[in-house]
């Protein structure tokens, strides 16, 4: 399944996040403001869009579940140590 959401932002925001985004890639966003989309602006399907702000925080999701996967992991290695 594919989603789509758009994300605008203005100044500080934009040149924040300009180097880091990139096209294709999945990001977990947060710090951002949630609101309905105006279709007069946007190609994108979706009835939401995303309004990024100087303090809004974005990282590659690749990254996340890497960290998640060695959580799992040591959670796994120290039940089994312990029988």
């Amino acid at each position: 399944m594919k989603g789509e959401i758009r994300a605008i932002g203005f100044n500080e925001a934009i040149d924040k996040f300009y180097e880091y985004l990139e096209i294709g890639r999945v990001y977990y966003v947060s710090k951002c403001t949630l609101k309905a989309a105006n279709k007069k602006f946007s190609s994108i399907k979706c009835d939401y869009e995303m309004q990024i702000e100087k303090n809004t925080e974005i990282s590659l999701v690749f990254f996340i579940l890497f960290y998640l996967f060695y959580f799992i992991l040591f959670y796994f290695i120290s039940y089994f140590l312990n029988l």
